[in-house]
């Protein structure tokens, strides 16, 4: 999130979705989102905490 201080929320996280999902110029492949708040680990990218956002790892979003 661009504001420190917000949380991840599921109305900006369900726009992503939907963005990626209406792409059809991606890369076919599978696509995961996940949506933090502004903390990121700067050693390897990563935030996964209690309040991230994120899809089913075992479905995601399928480009063919």
């Amino acid at each position: 999130m661009k504001d420190p201080q917000d949380q991840p929320d599921k109305e900006t996280f369900n726009s992503f979705i939907e963005t990626v999902e209406a792409n059809n110029d991606l890369p076919k492949g599978r696509y995961l989102i996940d949506l933090n708040d502004n903390y990121v680990l700067i050693r390897n990218s990563e935030s996964y905490k209690q309040n991230t956002l994120g899809q089913d790892p075992t479905k995601g979003i399928i480009k063919e």
